[in-house]
């Protein structure tokens, strides 16, 4: 979770948008909103803070009082965004003059929800425009030297434009965010983070990362080689992937480091010179099937109840070292009487020495090879390299 002072910072981020917002509750009250908005609608927010929004912002219409409080509710229900590309909306700020001086207002509204953690709709920010000036241009008479045309079917159409451009931009920004993988986008020469999905900020464990570099951003960056990988990727410009790569990121709150594995592409986006301006970052976390490849194979290399390695394995290396140079020792041990064991202390017993004498040879070969090779006896092997000796093997 953010600290307080980040909480601040984004307090003050919200207060001097340029971008009126104002956030009501599910009853459509006013929670808050920032200083832009205060200027577009010419109220303080104290004076509206609590009150709902047909009683701060009436337009006197009901029809078109129903047409905006059927867009909260669509919100509410679908728990998307919903936009009004042109909204009549004859409300008028204190001082202005009413509606019978044939003054009307016209909007463009986008509202989108803001869940809570159970997934509900818990507060919706809306995003007005006051399009009134926009709307009048379609009926002034322009000149005919001016060469300006502005039929209601051109106008229509600019409308219908932007209303395609914001459905567009809103589903590449929904896009963006739901992909399974991991992206980023990293932009400048101190590599800023310009977009993020959830699915990178979950990997790095830093929800608070768009806008700062990439050192500010996650922990320990430069000491894992990142940075200097994407150095290489804008120096070169040349992309570069990586497949089973461990990561250490660092959890607030947390005490130690959350490895991961990760499949990734740096991939330098260029400009129309071929100048590389960013980094575009795409991936899979791959933890899961990373450490059930480790676990199958150590299963298929290992006895399951010493922890040696098993016959196939010395199968395997004893075939790469009668291929060196050189020579190797081998030693071939057989616990006496380990059937007694077995058949009068019970077969737990027998394990419980198996495992003792593995560890014990573990302690003193460190740099050997030991292996079980019987199944149900207590045969091991043990495979010295040229670069081990040992006093009692010299004779070997």
């Amino acid at each position: 979770m953010p600290k307080n002072n980040q909480m601040t910072d984004y307090k003050k981020v919200f207060d001097n948008s340029l971008s009126p917002v104002v956030v009501f509750d599910t009853s459509f009250s006013v929670v808050t909103c920032n200083q832009s908005y205060e200027k577009l609608v010419g109220l303080k927010k104290t004076s509206m803070v609590g009150r709902t929004l047909l009683d701060a912002l009436n337009s006197g219409n009901d029809e078109q009082n129903e047409q905006l409080l059927a867009s909260f509710r669509r919100v509410i229900e679908s728990k998307q965004p919903d936009r009004i590309p042109l909204l009549r909306y004859d409300w008028q700020s204190p001082g202005e003059s009413g509606n019978s001086a044939g003054e009307s207002r016209y909007w463009a509204v986008v509202k989108a929800p803001v869940l809570d953690d159970q997934g509900n709709v818990e507060y919706i920010l809306n995003q007005p425009s006051d399009i009134t000036e926009l709307v009048n241009l379609k009926d002034k008479n322009y000149p005919s030297s001016l060469g300006i045309t502005n039929s209601n079917d051109q106008f229509d159409q600019h409308i219908s434009f932007l209303d395609l451009l914001s459905s567009e931009r809103a589903r590449i920004h929904e896009l963006f965010k739901q992909p399974p993988g991991f992206i980023c986008i990293l932009s400048g020469d101190d590599y800023r983070f310009e977009m993020a999905n959830q699915a990178y900020t979950e990997l790095v464990a830093q929800y608070d990362i768009v806008g700062k570099t990439l050192v500010e951003a996650i922990p320990k960056v430069e000491e894992q080689g990142l940075v200097a990988l994407v150095d290489e990727v804008v120096r070169s410009g040349q992309p570069y992937s990586a497949h089973a790569l461990e990561f250490y990121a660092y959890p607030e709150g947390e005490t130690k480091p959350r490895k991961t594995f990760v499949d990734f592409i740096f991939q330098p986006i260029t400009d129309t010179s071929g100048k590389v301006t960013g980094i575009f970052v795409q991936g899979h976390d791959v933890t899961e099937a990373h450490n059930l490849t480790q676990t199958v194979s150590y299963q298929a290399t290992h006895d399951p109840l010493t922890g040696l390695f098993n016959r196939r394995e010395l199968q395997k290396r004893s075939t790469e070292l009668a291929n060196k140079k050189g020579s190797q020792a081998l030693i071939y041990l057989d616990l006496d009487h380990f059937k007694i064991i077995n058949d009068r202390c019970g077969h737990n017993a027998g394990d419980e020495l198996l495992v003792q004498v593995a560890d014990a040879l573990q302690k003193e070969t460190q740099r050997g090879f030991l292996s079980r090779v019987g199944v149900m006896s207590s045969l091991c092997c043990y495979l010295i390299t040229p670069q081990i000796r040992h006093s009692g093997l010299q004779k070997l």
